[in-house]
C-alpha cells in the first residue's frame, strides 16, 4: 500500500465525467482561500504548456484560477499554514493517519 499523499486533509473527489473517485490517499486538496493557490496554479499551467497537456485543460485551470481570484476579492483569502498540534504531527510526522 502506498503511503497517504495528503497527510493535512482527508477527502473523497468524484470526477462526474470519468466516473472516478480519488481520495487523500492519491490526491491533494488546496483551498481557494489559501492566497499561493493561483502562483501555484501559474507555475502548473507553464508545466502543463512544456509537457504537451492539451490546450482544454491549461484553458480550464486559467478559469479555475480566475474563479480563485474572485473568490478571494469577495469571499475570504488566508495565507496558508501549518500550525495547528495535529497539524504538525499529522503533516510533518505522519501521526494518526488512517491508511
Amino acid at each position: 500500500m502506498s503511503e497517504v499523499i495528503d497527510r493535512k486533509f482527508e477527502f473523497i473527489a468524484f470526477n462526474p465525467c470519468k466516473g472516478a473517485i480519488y481520495t487523500h490517499k492519491n490526491g491533494i486538496l488546496f483551498l481557494a482561500k489559501d492566497l499561493a493557490v493561483p502562483d501555484m496554479l501559474d507555475a502548473y499551467m507553464k508545466k502543463c504548456e512544456a509537457l504537451c497537456c492539451g490546450s482544454e485543460h491549461i484553458h480550464s485551470m486559467a478559469l479555475a484560477k480566475e474563479r480563485i481570484l474572485h473568490y478571494q476579492r469577495t469571499v475570504e483569502s488566508h495565507v496558508p499554514d501549518t500550525n495547528l498540534t495535529c497539524e504538525i504531527e499529522r503533516c510533518i510526522k505522519g501521526a494518526n493517519l488512517n491508511v
